[in-house]
């Protein structure tokens, strides 16, 4: 047989391969493997947003525990859990509390804070609205002066995406037990869109009050 038929076998059966793994493989399992080449990372972003925005909740559990597997671990880094918070974040899944242990409180780095926006009142999105107070103070990294211009410089538009935020959120949100997630959400989404030249580090509740 030909050197060129050879290789026009090999190429054909390398196809059907490749065709027949993408259709046997399950949505969980497209999910992980895009999610684990994301952070290493090796993958166009956008596929793996579709990829996760099929899935339900408990097979999006089931991703993350397969993650963690295939990455040599039960727990993620910081740095894997702020890229898989934002993935899950643009495709509009719940993202993942970051468990806070005793290293890290030890080692936690330290941030120059934003406190000026002031307080901003609301409703929730409950058939019976509650009152919303809430002040935060953003975080970034120490001595950071393009941070603390651009903060400053969009202070207002700041200020209206937490209105918007807030408004859009029930009372079973805002509970104590949900802040953890409020502060990812809240980090993420100032950062894609709304800050475009720096970065928040963190996020810190000077006053969340809800009024039922």
């Amino acid at each position: 047989m030909k050197s060129s038929s050879k290789k026009i076998i090999f190429s054909s059966l390398c196809i059907f391969f490749l065709l027949a793994t993408a259709f046997c493989e399950s949505k969980v399992d497209r999910a992980t493997r895009l999610m684990v080449q994301y952070l290493k990372p090796q993958i166009i972003k956008d596929e793996l947003y579709d990829a996760l925005s099929e899935l339900n909740e408990d097979e999006l559990e089931e991703m993350k525990a397969k993650v963690a597997k295939e990455l040599g671990g039960a727990l993620f880094s910081d740095m894997i859990y702020e890229a898989l918070n934002e993935a899950l974040y643009r495709c509009g899944q719940p993202q993942v509390v970051v468990p806070i242990s005793n290293e890290y409180t030890i080692q936690r780095e330290i941030l120059d804070w934003y406190t000026s926006l002031g307080a901003i009142r609301t409703k929730t999105s409950d058939k019976v609205p509650a009152s919303v107070v809430v002040d935060i103070a953003l975080g970034y990294k120490k001595d950071d002066k393009i941070a603390s211009a651009e903060i400053t410089q969009r202070k207002i538009e700041l200020k209206d995406f937490l209105r918007r935020y807030f408004t859009e959120k029930t009372v079973v949100q805002l509970r104590p037990q949900n802040e953890n997630n409020l502060k990812i959400e809240l980090k993420n989404a100032i950062n894609n869109e709304i800050l475009k030249s720096s970065k928040i580090k963190d996020i810190s509740f000077l006053q969340l009050d809800v009024v039922e």
